[in-house]
C-alpha cells in the first residue's frame, strides 16, 4: 500500500494504465513489483517510477530475508528445547556417595573415590533420544555475607569419576543418554563446608545450575537452569536408582524415581555392611 501511494504519484508514466485507472491499478502494479511476478501489462515509464521500482525491489529483498529468518527461527523454537531437560526437586547431602580424595595437593594430584565426607547432590535427566551435544555444566551459589551483599561463588563438581589423567584439566560433562547425579565435596574449600540449615537460611543460599549445550537434529543452542533453596535439600538422604534392566535385559532408566529419595538409616537397613 504504501509504494501502491508512491506509484499512483506518476499513475499516468505506469504501461497500460488509461485515465479510468484508479489507485488500485497502482496498488496491483505494487504488489507485482515486491512478488517479482512479472506479468508485463504493467510497467514504469519514467525516471521517478524506475526510482521507486529500484528501492522497491531492494526493500522487497531485506524483507523476505527477514521473514525468512523469523518463521524458521519461530518454527523450530530452539527455546523449548530446554524443557526436555529434567533436573530432581529436590537435593540431597548425605555422606555415602563416593568423592575424590587427593593424596596431595600437587597440580596433578592424585588420590581415589571413597565415601564418609559429606557431598551435595542433584539429578539430571534428558527426556529425549537425541544425544546432547557440546555440554556445558556449571554450578553456582548465590548466598549473602555479613556485609548483606550478595555473592556469586563457582562450584567444583563431579558427574564421572575421573581415573588415569589429571582432574585440574576440566571438570565432568554430561555426554551420555544416562541419568547423571552431579556432586559436590563438602571439604575445606566448599562454601558449605559446616553450614546448617539454619546457616544457609539466614545467607540466603541459592544453588544454580545452569546447562548449556546444542542439540543434535538442529544444531541449535539452547540452556537450561535449574536451583536448590536450603528448603528443598534432603539432609542424610539418597536417591533411590533409577538405572536397571528389563526382563528382556535391555538398559532402561525408571524417570519416576528422578526425585526419589530415601534416607541412609533406611538404606543402610536394606543394605547391611559386614561390619
Amino acid at each position: 500500500m504504501l509504494f501502491g501511494s508512491l506509484y499512483y504519484i506518476d499513475l499516468r508514466n505506469i504501461g497500460n494504465t488509461s485515465s479510468n485507472s484508479t489507485w488500485l491499478d497502482a496498488f496491483f502494479f505494487s504488489v507485482q513489483t515486491m512478488g517479482t511476478i512479472g506479468y508485463g501489462y504493467y510497467y514504469p515509464r519514467s525516471v521517478y517510477l524506475n526510482s521507486v521500482v529500484t528501492f522497491h525491489c531492494w526493500f522487497s529483498i531485506v524483507v523476505n530475508a527477514i521473514l525468512t529468518g523469523l518463521i524458521i527461527t519461530k518454527i523450530q523454537r530452539p527455546a523449548r528445547l530446554r524443557y526436555t531437560i529434567e533436573f530432581s526437586k529436590v537435593a540431597v547431602i548425605n555422606n555415602r556417595i563416593s568423592s575424590f580424595t587427593m593424596d596431595n595437593k600437587d597440580w596433578c594430584p592424585t588420590g581415589e573415590y571413597k565415601s564418609g565426607t559429606n557431598v551435595f547432590a542433584f539429578r539430571i535427566f534428558n527426556l529425549r533420544k537425541r544425544l546432547l551435544c557440546m555440554p556445558d555444566l556449571r554450578l553456582y551459589l548465590l548466598h549473602k555475607n555479613h556485609q548483606h551483599n550478595y555473592l556469586i561463588t563457582e562450584m567444583d563438581y563431579d558427574i564421572n569419576q575421573q581415573v588415569g589423567r589429571p582432574r585440574a584439566d576440566n571438570m565432568s560433562k554430561p555426554h551420555l543418554q544416562i541419568p547423571w547425579t552431579v556432586t559436590h565435596k563438602i571439604d575445606e574449600l566448599s562454601p558449605l563446608y559446616r553450614k546448617t540449615i539454619s546457616d544457609m537460611i539466614e545467607e540466603q543460599f541459592e544453588l544454580i545450575c545452569v546447562l548449556d549445550g546444542v542439540d543434535e537434529l538442529t544444531s541449535l543452542n539452547f540452556q537450561c537452569r535449574w536451583s536448590y533453596l536450603p528448603s528443598e535439600i534432603k539432609w542424610h538422604h539418597d536417591f533411590v536408582p533409577m538405572l536397571g534392566r528389563n526382563e528382556k535385559g535391555e538398559f532402561v532408566a525408571n524417570y519416576h524415581n528422578l526425585s526419589l529419595t530415601k534416607s541412609t538409616a533406611e538404606i543402610d537397613h536394606d543394605f547391611p555392611t559386614e561390619d
